[in-house]
């Protein structure tokens, strides 16, 4: 019990916003290997406590980022938990490197988790959880409903996970907002449109995608990018390197241009006799939100091309997991942040309800964390000077709130993984 505990309050004191970073990589072992004994095997990056026997093993399942395991989020985090006292292994998927979203992704991670037992440092007759992070929750949860590969399991953590792929993605390309929603991030936008591009036999042109890659890679996980005006300097200097009938096509896919809305609702549009908002949502006409400097430059740029329309729906086809989800009898927790810019967070509800409503299933809204890790809005002020009573008084309950959201979430990861 104590130790369990202990854990806890290391795990606790590390996933605190604010965090002394220097400090989480004390005491562990890094190291990259990789399993199945093939040359093309799935990559691994491992994390094991050195002062203190592992109390059970997680397996993180990245979201969609060039970077892979070595993203310094999931990096920052699997330190946290091994700090914790947990074997963690991170496999590498190799399609979300690419910013991609295939079937391999499941391949993958199936392979992660079933050499699993081959990664030194793991503990003994303990089975790992998986822990999935953004988008990495549609192939942690389609493997956890396979009953071939969820006994290999403990059980399934979900953070900023989402349970309908095209709503969550019409949410991200600024199609549908509800009234308490944050405005989505502009900057996943060419991640979308690489997604409903699809490969080189689709008429969007591999240059663009090209470009829409280079894009991603330079503006996340850098904060000076948060700035529209600077985001949209680089999507402007990456558009005179394409020649000139593909700029249209690049410049709308990064947001900045009249036609966005329509782009992307050509691709992430609802089925053919749906009658979700969703497809209420086609007969809306598209806004001009295009900045007049942006608008020009693209005229200027573009020679009167027009963008080309994006036909890779398949890739909705084959993440609709929602179905499967009632196949799970794992113990599941889902955690999700409040002011989550990219995935909605009334998508932790569409998961829960999703569920088996008998099944074990906890659920954690927290708004220290927004789907990066950053803290929201809430966080900031819980943590903020305030000048009248009532807002102190509203600080003061919101950071006790919170603070009992973030035990009882450390508490869940702690018991889940220790029990496996």
């Amino acid at each position: 019990m104590w130790t369990r505990v202990l854990a806890c309050t290391r795990l606790l004191l590390r996933l605190r916003p604010g965090a002394d970073a220097r400090h989480l990589s004390a005491d562990i072992a890094c190291r990259s290997v990789r399993i199945g004994g093939r040359p093309d095997s799935v990559p691994v990056r491992t994390y094991t406590p050195l002062r203190r026997r592992a109390l059970g093993g997680f397996i993180l399942v990245h979201g969609m980022t060039p970077w892979g395991p070595e993203d310094p989020r999931m990096d920052r985090f699997a330190k946290a938990l091994a700090g914790a006292g947990f074997f963690v292994a991170v496999p590498t998927l190799r399609a979300f490197v690419r910013i991609r979203l295939r079937p391999s992704l499941l391949d993958d991670l199936r392979s992660a988790v079933e050499h699993y037992c081959e990664l030194e440092g793991r503990p003994d007759a303990l089975r790992p959880a998986l822990f999935s992070i953004s988008l990495g929750a549609l192939p942690a949860l389609r493997l956890a409903a396979c009953p071939d590969a969820s006994r290999h399991l403990c059980g399934l953590i979900c953070f900023g996970g989402c349970a309908d792929l095209r709503a969550a993605l019409r949410y991200a390309a600024g199609l549908e907002r509800t009234a308490s929603a944050p405005p989505a991030d502009p900057l996943v936008l060419p991640a979308i449109a690489l997604n409903l591009a699809g490969d080189s036999t689709q008429p969007i042109a591999s240059a663009v995608r090209s470009a829409w890659e280079r894009y991603v890679g330079e503006t996340w996980n850098r904060d000076e990018m948060k700035s529209r005006s600077r985001s949209r300097e680089l999507a402007l200097e990456l558009a005179q390197s394409l020649p000139p009938q593909d700029r249209a096509t690049f410049l709308t896919g990064c947001g900045l241009s009249a036609d966005t809305p329509q782009f992307f609702e050509s691709g992430l549009r609802a089925p053919s006799g749906s009658t979700t908002a969703e497809s209420r949502a086609e007969s809306r006409p598209p806004q001009d939100t295009t900045p007049q400097g942006t608008r020009t430059l693209l005229q200027e740029r573009t020679h009167a091309q027009r963008p080309e329309t994006p036909h890779g729906r398949s890739v909705l086809q084959d993440w609709e997991i929602g179905p499967e989800l009632a196949r799970i009898q794992l113990p599941v927790r889902l955690i999700h942040g409040l002011d989550d810019p990219i995935i909605p967070h009334s998508e932790l509800e569409a998961l829960r309800t999703a569920l088996p409503p008998e099944g074990d299933v906890r659920c954690f809204s927290t708004g220290l964390f927004r789907h990066s890790g950053a803290r929201s809005n809430a966080g900031a002020l819980a943590a903020s000077g305030t000048s009248s009573p009532s807002e102190m008084l509203c600080s003061v309950r919101t950071g006790i709130h919170e603070l009992r959201t973030l035990l009882g979430m450390s508490r869940a990861i702690v018991e889940l993984a220790a029990g496996g």
